[in-house]
């Protein structure tokens, strides 16, 4: 609510609408559930039924299909609903590939065991057995997984798209699946692939199965998934941008061909079911022009029944509901990262990369929860980056970037991002040589080796510590976050994309950690949210206020995004234009600049001069507000600010000992009153403040106004809005809150 009120989401369907939308679905599912746990019309397959219907060959896909969906939509497994149809699909005697594929999907939601090993093994028997191996069928499969086949239905691209994710989910899960297996699978995509690049029900079109959307993403997901098995190596040596020619026919089709989505004969839900596989395999926010994720959301929500919650769009309202509800959660997954290409430099040598780090992370610390990532291009708005935390660069050549293409890296950083840098095939120096210059033009500063007890390695879940080969690893920092990280010989790349985090550990608890370390180990935004905010032009503002960051002899500042941010929030909740300037202490431009409010701040110690000391004090003196505070929560500027302000203030400065409780004026007068329970601090904070239940501001009043404000806890970090591990102070939520009450005033 907080975030809708700042700014325009990057969705024109909010997020809220999105969960509500979800709600609403999971209940109606829940009420089509039969009382012993199953969502099966019949208790048993019907004879005489065909072996594609749900009541026939296909009998307990359709309980697998809805369980599958409520897990993937964040359900608990241990939810006594949920437990009653895990144990139905246990025991349940199922032979038709839909319906196998489907359940193989549960699996990898459950807890690990001795009886779950036990059904993936089973389940894959079935499934790796029913390939077909005929001349013109070999790698598909028809209708079940025992018996020959029907003489008028060998195989269709229908049913063996979900055989071939059944035995992925399955190899996910732990099954040993044999390469003979992946090279026949994708030796028969290929092969049924059309020369316009699209594919069709059957191996070729005819009458009313012509070629479509639904089947080519069929085709496509399949293919992504030959691939990782099959040449997750070929991008080892370096040489160039890596394609896989027929998966880029495919998505191209699909681009071209969009709008059909939602046209016969394709079935919506189950078309969008394919297309949000292949924009996560593919990490690609856009195919062709269009946002694939925004269009079906849009379309779903359009088309759902307020009255059920149900859609009903060819499959039944039970499949399509349940399909509907694995499109809208697993595509507005939070981005773990997105991969920045940087044409003409090769920035995709390793095309795997990204997306095993993510899905390894999504195992091992979100419990299987779904995580996405993406590709950008250099070319973009840098405000759609921040679907994701990081942005990440992979070379092994040097960086071409233009100046506008540099300022564009730049603002994404001052927004609250960190850029990972990954040098490919060791210690390139032309890349690596090239990354130093970025930083040197970008920040004055060269990489350094990030310190051993950072809390990147100290503080998140994989403890460098218990690393037996800790890679090199350099960053730029402005003393308060990480800025850019660069991994200069270790190459981490070849170890996601191989993926390999048995045999190289500490590329993917790295790579977790930087995740953990970006995102305070649990502000996950879904897609759409987003914490950049900009003015909103239709606002009309009623009043102006001219505010001074002031220049010191040192890094005064650390964090200017921050008052980018917070100027669009004043202007679009407050009516109110904030008119920043910056003002040099000692040189008078302070008292001459018409400046009603004076902010300064810094990470470390503060040296302030005669002539400075008098500016801040005549400022005061004359009526002004000086606000002072210690970027993320350093304690080499918090000490020093203090021992100036009771040089500047020795009358008055003891009021600093006590911070200003919850009751007083400041925090209940004028705008929205502040109560406690919106006092909140950051995760790392609990673990070095005595307290976090109040709050612990600190201010001067002088002939009965509050004329200095004065934290030791952060509040210029939390303007930028990205949360982030090892900053001292309060949330993005609560300092802009705080900021923004100090900045219009509640004197009392």
């Amino acid at each position: 609510m907080f975030l809708a009120l700042l700014g325009t989401p990057a969705l024109a369907i909010t997020p809220r609408q999105i969960q509500e939308t979800m709600d609403r679905g999971i209940a109606f599912l829940y009420l089509q559930q039969n009382h012993d746990g199953n969502w099966e019309t019949t208790p048993h397959p019907e004879s005489g039924r065909e072996n594609w219907e749900p009541q026939g060959g296909q009998w307990g896909g359709t309980t697998a299909l809805v369980t599958y969906s409520l897990l993937a939509s964040g359900e608990n497994p241990r939810d006594s609903r949920i437990q009653k149809a895990i144990r139905f699909l246990e025991t349940a005697d199922i032979h038709g590939i839909y319906a196998l594929g489907l359940r193989s999907q549960v699996w990898g939601y459950l807890p690990a065991g001795s009886a779950l090993r036990s059904l993936i093994q089973r389940d894959g028997r079935s499934l790796i057995g029913g390939l077909r191996g005929e001349p013109d069928a070999a790698g598909m499969y028809g209708y079940l997984s025992t018996g020959p086949a029907q003489a008028d239905h060998l195989f269709d691209h229908s049913v063996s798209q979900y055989g071939v994710l059944g035995v992925w989910a399955l190899q996910d899960a732990g099954l040993e699946v044999p390469d003979q297996y992946w090279k026949a699978v994708d030796s028969a995509w290929r092969r049924d692939q059309l020369p316009d690049g699209a594919w069709s029900y059957y191996a070729r079109p005819q009458g009313v199965f012509p070629e479509s959307v639904t089947l080519t993403a069929a085709g496509v997901a399949s293919l992504f998934l030959s691939d990782d098995y099959l040449r997750a190596s070929a991008g080892l040596d370096c040489r160039d941008n890596l394609a896989d020619p027929e998966i880029d026919r495919g998505i191209a089709w699909i681009g071209d061909h969009f709008s059909s989505t939602f046209q016969w004969p394709n079935r919506p839900c189950y078309a969008l079911y394919g297309i949000e596989r292949i924009g996560a395999a593919s990490g690609r926010r856009l195919l062709g022009s269009t946002d694939w994720y925004a269009q079906g959301a849009d379309y779903l929500l359009k088309h759902q029944s307020y009255q059920t919650g149900s859609w009903d769009q060819g499959n039944g309202p039970v499949a399509d509901t349940a399909l509907a509800l694995i499109f809208l959660n697993r595509g507005r997954a939070p981005v773990v990262m997105n991969k920045l290409d940087i044409s003409p430099t090769p920035s995709n040598q390793r095309p795997r990369d990204a997306a095993h780090l993510t899905r390894w992370i999504s195992r091992m610390i979100e419990a299987n929860r779904p995580l996405n990532w993406q590709s950008v291009a250099v070319a973009d708005d840098p405000d759609d980056w921040h679907d994701a935390p990081i942005l990440y660069v992979s070379s092994n050549q040097a960086l071409k970037l233009s100046g506008v293409e540099e300022a564009k890296l730049k603002q994404f950083i001052e927004d609250g991002g960190l850029i990972l840098f990954n040098s490919n095939c060791g210690r390139s120096p032309a890349f690596n040589d090239s990354v130093f210059a970025l930083g040197r033009r970008l920040y004055q500063q060269d990489f350094q080796p990030l310190p051993k007890d950072h809390v990147l390695f100290t503080n998140e879940q994989f403890r460098a510590a218990q690393w037996r080969n800790p890679p090199e690893t350099l960053a730029i920092s402005n003393g308060a976050r990480v800025l850019m990280i660069l991994i200069p010989a270790a190459d981490f790349s070849a170890a996601w994309q191989v993926n390999s985090p048995l045999l190289h550990p500490e590329a993917f608890d790295l790579g977790a950690d930087i995740f953990l370390y970006a995102t305070d180990k649990q502000n996950l935004r879904t897609k759409g949210e987003s914490y950049v905010v900009r003015a909103d032009p239709a606002v009309q503002t009623k009043t102006s206020i001219k505010l001074a960051r002031l220049i010191w002899p040192g890094d005064w500042n650390p964090e200017p995004g921050g008052w980018r941010r917070l100027s669009a929030i004043m202007h679009n909740r407050d009516q109110t234009d904030l008119e920043i300037a910056e003002a040099t202490l000692g040189d008078g431009s302070l008292l001459t600049g018409g400046f009603t409010i004076a902010h300064l701040t810094g990470t470390k110690q503060l040296f302030l001069s005669p002539a400075m000391q008098d500016d801040l004090k005549r400022f005061v003196a004359q009526g002004g507000k000086l606000i002072i505070d210690s970027t993320g929560g350093s304690r080499p500027f918090a000490v020093s600010a203090r021992s100036q302000l009771d040089k500047l203030f020795p009358d008055q400065a003891s009021q600093l000992d006590t911070p200003l409780p919850i009751e007083h004026p400041f925090f209940n007068r004028g705008l929205r009153p502040m109560m406690g329970r919106e006092i909140e601090y950051r995760t790392y904070s609990q673990k070095v403040l005595s307290s976090v239940k109040q709050p612990r501001l600190r201010a001067i009043e002088i002939n009965e106004r509050l004329a200095v404000f004065y934290s030791a806890e952060d509040i210029s970090e939390g303007l930028v809005g990205q949360n982030i591990d090892g900053i001292v102070g309060y949330t993005p939520d609560t300092a802009a809150k705080l900021m923004e009450r100090m900045i219009l005033g509640a004197a009392p």
